[in-house]
């Protein structure tokens, strides 16, 4: 912004009555000023103003819960995962993005939940991830579980949050979590469960 030239008049009688030093005062500074360029008496002016100016105001971040890039996960969560019951070991890849002010986040995986029934917790699986930025696109929870599981059908689910969001394995707030979602098949001997008996009504 720049300084505005103001003009004052002033009466001579009052001029004339000032004590002589004070009188000086405008051809001193006029002296002082000749020969400058136009362009010093412009920043001279905006470098004034720019002094008079208010500081600026930022507004105060806030945390971002996680959110889960469900396109980059594997395996694809749209897809019947099939595993042995002589080779159980499973690992899971799923990026996320998350804002967390210097909080850490928690992922817990669980067998068979439910809404309001996370008891089946998944042994060791626990996984604590430092916090980062929201910009930071390369974070990915990576985990191998073991599927300890009876042959059939089963679901393995990831909830990810906010270290303060969660209560062992229940959460404060739902809506600030993350979850991802697995239909897994554990094919055992014969006569165990069908694959075709693990699809979600809809799916088959």
């Amino acid at each position: 912004m720049l300084a505005q030239a103001v003009v004052i008049k002033v009466d001579r009688a009052v001029v004339s009555s000032l004590p002589e030093v004070v009188r000086r005062i405008p051809s001193a500074v006029a002296r002082s000023l000749r020969g400058t360029s136009r362009t010093g008496l412009l920043l001279w002016g905006v470098t004034t103003a720019g002094c008079l100016d208010p500081a600026p105001s930022y507004e105060a971040q806030e945390q971002i819960p996680p959110f889960i890039v469900i396109s980059q996960v594997a395996p694809p969560l749209n897809e019947m995962v099939e595993v042995l019951v002589s080779d159980p070991t499973l690992t899971v890849q799923v990026p996320f993005r998350s804002e967390d002010l210097g909080e850490p986040l928690e992922a817990i995986f669980l067998f068979n939940s439910r809404p309001g029934q996370n008891q089946a917790v998944v042994e060791n699986a626990s996984v604590e991830i430092p916090p980062s930025v929201f910009e930071d696109d390369t974070r990915a929870v990576i985990q191998p579980i073991n599927l300890d599981l009876d042959p059939g059908c089963h679901t393995l689910t990831m909830v990810l949050a906010h270290a303060s969001n969660l209560r062992g394995v229940d959460l404060r707030d739902e809506a600030r979590a993350a979850r991802a979602t697995w239909w897994l098949y554990v094919r055992g001997t014969e006569g165990s469960s069908s694959l075709d008996e693990c699809l979600p009504q809809g799916g088959r």
